[in-house]
């Protein structure tokens, strides 16, 4: 990975529980990924396709928004 400080899975898999576990409006931002869309399936996801560069030059990946229910019935209240 490029990234300096990447999370273990393990580490990934607390994190989610940890936000699975919140009452309030929780947005998370990231690549697409198996274990974020397993985890967070009951959660508004939205996607969209951006190159990213790096030291191998520039890929094309899916960056994605997984929404919690409190954040996504707020979002639709505001509408």
């Amino acid at each position: 990975s490029a990234y300096r400080f990447e999370l273990t899975n393990d580490e990934h898999r607390q994190l989610l529980s940890v936000l699975k576990s919140l009452s309030g409006m929780v947005i998370v931002c990231g690549y697409n990924s198996k274990l974020y869309n397993d985890s967070l399936s009951s959660w508004k996801r939205v996607t969209r396709t951006t190159a990213a560069n790096g030291r191998s030059g520039s890929v094309q990946r899916t960056e994605c928004i997984w929404i919690n229910p409190a954040a996504q019935n707020n979002q639709e209240r505001a509408a």
